[in-house]
């Protein structure tokens, strides 16, 4: 509620602090060398790997959608207060 108050940066700022917040940890390249080797042996057929990144890309962008909706609510509420 204060970043509503704080103006647009601070509303940019929250926002980028819910996305960071909900960002799955970064791996390390020790993490992301093991999970390779793995992926690689499991290995997605194309067919398959593009199914599932086009969900994720969905899945994104609905998730942009609505922190886009949040922040437009945001300003909203911030500019009849002022």
């Amino acid at each position: 509620m204060a970043a509503a108050v704080g103006g647009k940066d601070e509303l940019k700022q929250a926002a980028k602090r819910v996305r960071e917040a909900k960002r799955k940890p970064r791996v390390t390249s020790d993490e992301h060398n093991e999970q390779a080797s793995e992926d690689t042996s499991e290995s997605l057929s194309s067919g398959d790997e593009v199914k599932a990144l086009k969900s994720r890309i969905a899945q994104l962008e609905k998730e942009n959608d609505a922190l886009r909706k949040q922040v437009l609510n945001l300003l909203d509420k911030n500019s009849r207060t002022a």
